[in-house]
């Protein structure tokens, strides 16, 4: 007969008896509330957040705004309905997009627009 120790040096040790842990000892469900609260901060909270932003967004769309698709399309809005916008993407072409798929209303940037014509003669006017 073969002895266990002959087989691995380290069988002893693992055949001793370790005294068992119940589960409803409190040290046992503390590494798990730990990743539970790690996945809870980093992964669903800042998700949430994000959709409900993205909610707002398409809450806030009105005729006239500069957007940008989930495709990378932009357009200007013509029309605006329940689930669907109907955008207007130049040349007097208009296409239907699902609402939901708008990424972004794009900001006009510095230099365009009526708000910069006022804002560079409120300029003229200080100096």
């Amino acid at each position: 007969m073969v002895h266990i120790t002959v087989l691995h040096p380290f069988a002893s040790l693992w055949l001793q008896a370790s005294p068992a842990q119940s589960c409803t000892d409190p040290q046992v469900l503390l590494p798990f509330a730990a990743i539970a609260a790690v996945f809870y901060f980093v992964l669903f909270r800042p998700q949430q957040k994000q959709a409900a932003q993205h909610k707002q967004l398409l809450a806030s769309l009105k005729k006239g705004d500069a957007v940008v698709t989930q495709a990378g399309l932009f357009a200007k809005i013509h029309s605006v309905g329940d689930k669907d916008v109907v955008l207007e993407i130049g040349g007097g072409t208009k296409v239907r997009w699902l609402k939901s798929q708008i990424a972004a209303v794009e900001k006009p940037a510095e230099g365009d627009g009526a708000d910069a014509d006022k804002a560079k003669a409120d300029k003229k006017e200080q100096a």
